[in-house]
């Protein structure tokens, strides 16, 4: 039997591995290859998404420390 999310559990489920993959996944389909360069080109996504790089940062700095 399954069961729908919680709004808590949905939030985890897409602010937390769903994101840091997507933008590392974005940064690679850019062109980006290593640890640096995917950092480099995710600060660039951030200031053009959110106007601000801190939340990108934030999603990679918690990627890497995953891995």
């Amino acid at each position: 039997m399954s069961r729908l999310l919680s709004e808590e559990e949905f939030e985890e489920v897409t602010g937390g591995a769903f994101a840091r993959r997507r933008v590392v996944a974005m940064s690679i389909l850019k062109g980006a290859r290593t640890p640096a360069e995917i950092m480099a080109v995710a600060k660039s996504i951030g200031d053009e998404r959110y106007g601000n790089d801190s939340l990108v940062l934030q999603i990679l700095d918690d990627y890497w420390a995953e891995e």
